[in-house]
């Protein structure tokens, strides 16, 4: 016996049979063909039926399953059908429900209706060009009824043998039958539409399900005009989210009362990383993530994605992106927050398919991450459909040639002519910044960003910028480190129509306000691409201050062992060359540069011009006072600590457990308070190295080595 008798045949049919499969109902799903019946997964509970039953079938169907419902989830257009189910239904007592599908909207300045296939074939007699038929194979016999139709008509069908047969025997052959699955996207249409020159589209109302609003966009497009099979009456019933809504809360109590907490089997929670496989087998509903590419329309989308939009049951998302994703009568919500997302749909377990759309790709500076983490805590199956990027766009636009020199857009054509050496070459420009297999990425968009060390080190860097003083600001920087030799393309509100991309030096920038969506590629061709931190001595400028000298300052900064986002502190900098050599290191990170001296605190700040490190912090003052409002730190370099070492390593255990230490002493009195202190306060010395350097010095023609004070070099961890 049986809960649910379901007649399907159509894609909210197979979305209902999704939902029965899962639910603690006995369910039979009925399908007209055994092609119908193999896109039903079947269950435990789940039986499909392959064939087409008449009305006295029906009715003996009927009286045998006595208490259950029927669910008619057949085509819109399949009326004989309809008609059968509910005769037979009001016969037997039985409770009917139609699964109803909304109805398209199509432009009435473009679309001619119809009652019948035979009525539109009698108005396609009296045309001329090409007709696409979309109709299906039983309504193809209508058409035969065109003049010529042999060679005016195109005729698409599913790509059945008994399909085929049937439209050979009716004339309909060879390039002229059009054999294929849908669902077909826009750009699909557009490209049969195109490759026959169609210049008549017959389709049905199907509904979004159904494909319409492709066809109509196709049709749109390509200066098709549509001839729309109206359906066959107004229906009443129940839309696909509404029947599922109704099935949970009629057999809802049932599988709470058997099964035990209903909402988990909808929302499995994994408890072990071992369940994870075991709880995916159970998720009934599909959480799809898609890009929709750069701009507010889904230009950027693949074709893949937007099939995966087209089939949702709701679509959630920012207001701009989800108006743009969704098609006419699906469910949206507007919201971008994980937390909300993840409760909505937590709450609403009538939703099988759902979309969350994101701008841009889905793996590039997305919040797809946020999102991933939070339904990986949950065991929640989530796919991922990427949409084209920002990177990929731009760089495949400036090889296009499609940007302007900002010079003289904003100054005139005069100031275009004093940058002949750049603009000229208006190819070569593009060839190189249209790869970026080869560009370094950033972003400073709700981020900070250590934009000048990643041009110093880069041919090509990729930048996302977020608000309008961006531009000007890293363009102001650049000047302030004398970097005016490189070339900026500023990318504004890409895959708009107002799209702009602009080229220039950073002083044609200086001034200039972006758009809040905004991108640039920056080209350094003097970048330097060595990997050693490596400064000479003669580099940094000392005065009389002493400076850690180079031999040390090398072998200091690799005990450190520094990641490239590091936190660190140069507790008694000095001129800083120390500090400059662990930021060149820590390019993602920040160093601490903490000195009291006012004439070393001037030469940090000379020697951070000269060595263009823009990740370096200047704290006046001495440690361990200065150091108390500075973030935790990763690593620690101390070369003076002023008598305060034991009260600096304390207050350095208390902000970092884990911190790493090198310490540089040149006394033996420093070597033995050092020892001390890092014992006290639980860290393990991990080396202790005393190391002695001798440099040539030339006296006539010969080069003697002049010895330099030892240094003991005492690196620590914590326990």
């Amino acid at each position: 016996m049986f809960d649910v008798l379901l007649f399907a045949g159509t894609s909210e049919g197979r979305m209902i049979a999704e939902y029965l499969r899962e639910l603690p109902v006995r369910a039979c799903v009925f399908t007209a063909t055994e092609y119908g019946g193999s896109l039903i997964r079947k269950g435990e509970t789940l039986s499909v039926r392959e064939g087409r039953l008449d009305r006295e079938q029906m009715e003996a169907l009927f009286l045998k399953e006595k208490e259950a419902v029927v669910l008619d989830a057949t085509h819109p257009y399949a009326s004989d059908v309809t008609s059968n189910l509910k005769k037979a239904c009001e016969n037997t007592g039985r409770e009917y429900i139609r699964i109803t599908r909304e109805i398209g909207n199509p432009s009435d300045a473009n679309a001619v209706y119809f009652d019948s296939p035979a009525d539109a074939a009698e108005y396609l007699n009296h045309t001329e060009g090409n007709i696409l038929v979309t109709t299906g194979s039983k309504e193809l016999k209508a058409f035969q009824a065109v003049d010529h139709y042999r060679e005016r008509i195109y005729a698409r069908v599913l790509s059945l043998g008994k399909v085929v047969e049937a439209c050979e025997e009716m004339g309909f052959r060879g390039r002229h039958l059009i054999c294929m699955q849908g669902p077909f996207s826009k750009e699909m249409n557009i490209a049969t539409l195109k490759e026959y020159d169609i210049r008549y589209l017959v389709t049905k109302d199907a509904g979004a399900a159904g494909g319409y609003p492709e066809k109509e966009a196709a049709a749109l497009a390509c200066g098709c005009r549509m001839i729309v099979i109206s359906r066959p009456e107004e229906e009443d019933g129940l839309s696909p989210r509404e029947c599922m809504e109704y099935l949970k809360n009629r057999y809802g109590n049932d599988r709470i009362s058997s099964e035990g907490n209903a909402e988990n089997e909808l929302w499995p929670v994994c408890n072990a990383a071992g369940d994870a496989a075991k709880a995916n087998d159970q998720i009934l509903r599909t959480i799809s993530i898609v890009g929709t590419g750069m701009s507010g329309e889904t230009s950027g989308m693949t074709v893949q994605g937007r099939e995966i939009c087209r089939n949702a049951d709701i679509i959630i998302g920012a207001e701009r992106i989800a108006d743009a994703a969704a098609f006419p009568g699906q469910k949206i919500l507007y919201e971008y927050r994980p937390g909300e997302i993840a409760e909505h749909i937590h709450r609403h377990d009538e939703y099988v398919n759902i979309v969350i759309v994101m701008s841009g790709d889905t793996g590039f500076f997305s919040g797809a991450k946020k999102l991933l983490e939070r339904f990986h805590r949950t065991g929640i199956k989530v796919n991922i459909y990427p949409g084209l990027s920002s990177l990929s766009y731009f760089t495949g636009r400036i090889g296009e040639g499609r940007w302007e020199n900002i010079s003289a857009s904003l100054h005139g054509r005069g100031a275009a002519a004093e940058n002949d050496d750049v603009f000229d070459r208006k190819m070569t420009v593009s060839l190189q910044a249209s790869s970026w297999e080869d560009v370094d990425i950033c972003s400073l968009h709700g981020r900070t960003c250590n934009l000048i060390g990643h041009v110093l080190k880069n041919e090509k860097v990729f930048c996302i910028l977020g608000r309008k003083e961006h531009i000007s600001g890293i363009s102001k920087k650049f000047l302030r480190y004398g970097m005016n030799d490189l070339l900026i393309f500023l990318g504004e509100r890409l895959g708009y129509p107002e799209e702009k991309i602009l080229l220039g030096r950073p002083a044609d920038f200086a001034e200039y306000e972006n758009d809040p969506l905004a991108v640039v590629l920056i080209i350094n061709a003097a970048a330097d691409h060595r990997t050693g931190t490596r400064i000479p001595d003669e580099f940094f400028v000392r005065d009389k201050v002493p400076m850690t000298k180079e031999e040390i300052r090398t072998i200091s900064v690799a005990k450190l062992d520094i990641s490239k986002d590091d936190i660190i502190y140069d507790v008694g900098a000095g001129s800083g060359s120390v500090t400059m050599e662990m930021a060149s290191a820590a390019i993602d990170g920040m160093v601490y540069a903490i000195e009291k001296n006012e004439t070393a605190l001037s030469l940090i700040e000379e020697n951070k011009g000269k060595c263009k490190c823009d990740n370096v912090v200047i704290v006046p003052g001495e440690a361990p006072c200065a150091m108390a409002d500075l973030p935790a730190p990763d690593a620690v370099f101390i070369g003076g600590s002023g008598g305060n070492l034991p009260d600096i390593v304390r207050d350095l255990k208390e902000k970092n457990p884990n911190v790493r230490l090198v310490i540089n002493a040149v006394t033996i009195e420093t070597i033995g308070l050092a020892m001390q202190a890092l014992k006290e306060e639980g860290f393990h010395i991990t080396g202790i190295s005393c190391v002695s350097v001798s440099r040539a010095k030339e006296v006539g023609e010969y080069h003697l080595m002049m010895g330099q004070n030892p240094v003991y070099i005492i690196t620590a961890e914590s326990d």
